[in-house]
C-alpha cells in the first residue's frame, strides 16, 4: 500500500511491466479485495492479470468511475461481475436471480466429467481435508474378470478363493461353483452376500438358506438388496441374533412398520433404528422415552438413577455425529454415563471409553453443561474434541469468558483459531495474541474480517510481513483450485451437503461470483462465513447469503421445537 503512494511508482511500472507478478501478484490480488487505494486499482484495471479485476468486483466499496472502466473489459467474466456489483448502475441484477443462476448452474452441470468421490480425491491434493475424509472418499480397487477354469483350479491346489467371493464380475455359475465349496461355505457366502454386484436370486436363496447368521446380517448390510429380501430376514425365525438386528436397523431402505418390528423384537435394533435417518421422528421420540423408563443397564450391570443410557459403544461414529434427533438433555445424560465409564475401565486396556467421549464431544447437539465437562476433561483427547466443536467458540465468548484462553496450550488455542465457526469477539482476541503461531492460525481464518486484520496490522506482537505471507497462500491456494478442478466440478462439488467444511470456508474468497453463490446455497456452509458473504461485492452473492441467514435461524427454531 505504501509503494503504490509512493509517486515513483509510475516510473518503475515502465521500466519494469511485470513488477507485480508471481509471488506479488498473488498478494496484490488478496489486497484488492480488502483495500482500494487509487493507484491500486489504476494498476489493476490496466493489467492483463483478469483475476486482480474481479479481485476488485469482490469489494463493496468499489466506485462508480471503477465499475465504469472494468465494464470496457473484454472478458466476459468482468463483464458479468461489473454489472452484477451493488454499486453498478443496473439497479435491477437482482430481479429474477434465481432463474438466472438456475440456468447457469444448469449449464455447468451439463458438462460434469467427474464423479463427486474423484473431484474431493483431487481437491484433497489441494487443500488438506480432515480426518473423516475416509467418510467421502473411498480407494477404488480394481477387479480382474474371473474364468470358472481359474476358480476350478484354485479349489483343487486349496487355495484361497476369499478375495474372489468380493468380485463384483462374477458370473451366476462362478457364484454357484464358490457356494458349492464345503470347507469355506459360510465365509464365501457371507462375502457373496455383501457383494453389491451379487444377483438378486442368490440373495434371496442365501437368504431362505440356513447359513450362519453373519450371512444374513453380510445381505442387510448390502445396500443393493431390495426390501423384499430384507422382509425375508425380518421374518426368518433363525435370525434371532443381535447382529443380524442391528444390521436391519440401519438399512436404509426399511419403512417404519418394519422398524417397529425391529425394536418390538429386539433390544439391541432399538439403537441403529434410532440412528436411521429413515425412521420417522415419531419412532425415534418413542424411543426416546423407552430409554428414560429404567431399563437395565448392561454397561454397569444395575440401573442408572432409573434412566437407561444410550450405549455409545453401539454407534459407529459418523452416525452419531450426524443424528440430530438427538436432544441437549439427554445427550448431557450420555455423556455423563461415558464420563463414569471412562474412569471405570482401564482406557489403555480398551480404548472405547476414550473414543466414545472424543465423538459425544463433537455432537452438535452438545449443551454448555457439557461442553464446560469435557473441555475441562483430564485427558487431553477429550478436551480437543470439545475444543473441535463447532459450539464451543459461542460458549468461550457468552459462557465461559476469554479468561479461559489462559489454561489452554498452543496446539490447543490453534484449534480455535482455525474453527470456521469462531465468534469476531474471539478471533480478534487470538489474532492479537502474544504467541506468533497462534495469532498467525487465527489471521489466517477465512473468517477474519478486513477489520481485524487491519488491527493485527497495528499489534504490538505482529511480525512484519506475515500478513503478506498469508495473503500470497491464499491466492495460491485459490489458484491451484481453478487450474486443477473444472468450473463444473467445483461448483458440483461447492453445491453439495458432503463437501467438508473447510473446503467451502477457503472457497468463499474465490474470485468467481458464481462458485461464492454457490456456497450461500449448500447447508453445511458456516455461519460466519454466510455472515462475511452478506457484505459481498456482488448483489446476487450478497442477496443469497442475506436469505440463507434466514433460513439458517428458522432451521434452528424449527430442530429446538422438533427435539
Amino acid at each position: 500500500k505504501e509503494v503504490f503512494d509512493n509517486p515513483a511508482i509510475d516510473l518503475l511500472l515502465l521500466e519494469t511491466p511485470d513488477l507485480f507478478s508471481g509471488t506479488l501478484a498473488n498478494i496484490f490480488c488478496s489486497l484488492l479485495k480488502r483495500e482500494l487505494p487509487k493507484r491500486m486499482i489504476e494498476y489493476a484495471i490496466n493489467s492483463t492479470d483478469e483475476r486482480l479485476k474481479l479481485a476488485i468486483l469482490m469489494n463493496p466499496k468499489a466506485a462508480h468511475e471503477t465499475l465504469k472502466e472494468l465494464a470496457k473489459d473484454r472478458n466476459y467474466q468482468v463483464q458479468e461481475a461489473t454489472e452484477l456489483h451493488i454499486n453498478s448502475i443496473n439497479k435491477n441484477s437482482t430481479n429474477n436471480y434465481q432463474e438466472f443462476i438456475q440456468a447457469k448452474i444448469q449449464q455447468e452441470i451439463l458438462k460434469v466429467d467427474q464423479s463427486y468421490q474423484e473431484v474431493i480425491g483431487d481437491i484433497n491434493q489441494i487443500i488438506k481435508l480432515d480426518k473423516y475424509l475416509s467418510r467421502f472418499v473411498k480407494p477404488k480397487k480394481s477387479y480382474p474378470q474371473v474364468l470358472l477354469s481359474e476358480v476350478e483350479k484354485l479349489i483343487s491346489q486349496k487355495k484361497s478363493v476369499f478375495d474372489i467371493a468380493a468380485n463384483p464380475n462374477l458370473t451366476i455359475d462362478l457364484i454357484r461353483k464358490l457356494l458349492a465349496i464345503p470347507d469355506y461355505q459360510s465365509s464365501i457366502a457371507q462375502r457373496i452376500g455383501l457383494n453389491p454386484s451379487t444377483p438378486v436370486e442368490i440373495l434371496e436363496e442365501l437368504a431362505q438358506s440356513n447359513h450362519h447368521n453373519k450371512v444374513h446380517e453380510a445381505i442387510a448390510l448390502n445396500k443393493n438388496t431390495p426390501v423384499y429380501i430384507l422382509e425375508i430376514i425380518l421374518n426368518n425365525l433363525r435370525n434371532r441374533c443381535n447382529y443380524v438386528y442391528e444390521a436391519l436397523g440401519r438399512n436404509k431402505k426399511l419403512s417404519d412398520r418394519h422398524f417397529r418390528q425391529l425394536v418390538n423384537e429386539s433390544f439391541e435394533a432399538r439403537i441403529p433404528v434410532f440412528n436411521n435417518p429413515s425412521s420417522s421422528k415419531n419412532l425415534k421420540g418413542k424411543l426416546i422415552k423407552a430409554f428414560k423408563k429404567g431399563i437395565y443397564s448392561r454397561t454397569h450391570k444395575q440401573f442408572i438413577n432409573d434412566t437407561f443410557i444410550i450405549p455409545i459403544s453401539k454407534y459407529y461414529s459418523y452416525e452419531f455425529i450426524d443424528n440430530l434427533f438427538i436432544p441437549e438433555d439427554f445427550l448431557e445424560l450420555c455423556i455423563d454415563e461415558a464420563i463414569i465409564n471412562y474412569k471405570y475401565y482401564d482406557s489403555k486396556k480398551w480404548t472405547r471409553p476414550l473414543s466414545n467421549l472424543q465423538t459425544l464431544a463433537l455432537h452438535p447437539n452438545i449443551n454448555s453443561n457439557s461442553l464446560k465437562k469435557l473441555l475441562n476433561h483430564e485427558n487431553t483427547a477429550v478436551r480437543t474434541s470439545a475444543l473441535s466443536n463447532y459450539k464451543t467458540p459461542q460458549y468461550i465468548t457468552k459462557v465461559g469468558g476469554m479468561s479461559f484462553l489462559e489454561s489452554l496450550n498452543r496446539d490447543e488455542l490453534k484449534i480455535l483459531a482455525k474453527s470456521f465457526y469462531v465468534t469476531e469477539e474471539l478471533l480478534r482476541e487470538l489474532v492479537n495474541h502474544k504467541d506468533i503461531v497462534v495469532s498467525r492460525t487465527a489471521a489466517s481464518n477465512p473468517c477474519a474480517s478486513n477489520e481485524i486484520l487491519e488491527e493485527w496490522e497495528t499489534s504490538p506482537y505482529y511480525k512484519e510481513g506475515s500478513l503478506s505471507q498469508i495473503m500470497a497462500e491464499e491466492q495460491t491456494l485459490l489458484d491451484k483450485w481453478e487450474s486443477s478442478i473444472s468450473t463444473s466440478n467445483r461448483l458440483t462439488v461447492l453445491l453439495n451437503s458432503e463437501t467438508p467444511v473447510s473446503v467451502l470456508a477457503k472457497i468463499s474468497l474465490s474470485t468467481s461470483w458464481l462458485e461464492r453463490y454457490a456456497i450461500t446455497q449448500n447447508p453445511k456452509a458456516p455461519y460466519p462465513i454466510i455472515q462475511r458473504l452478506t457484505n459481498d461485492g456482488n448483489c446476487i452473492v450478497r442477496t443469497a447469503a442475506q436469505a440463507s441467514l434466514k433460513k439458517y435461524m428458522k432451521q434452528i427454531i424449527e430442530r429446538r421445537y422438533e427435539l
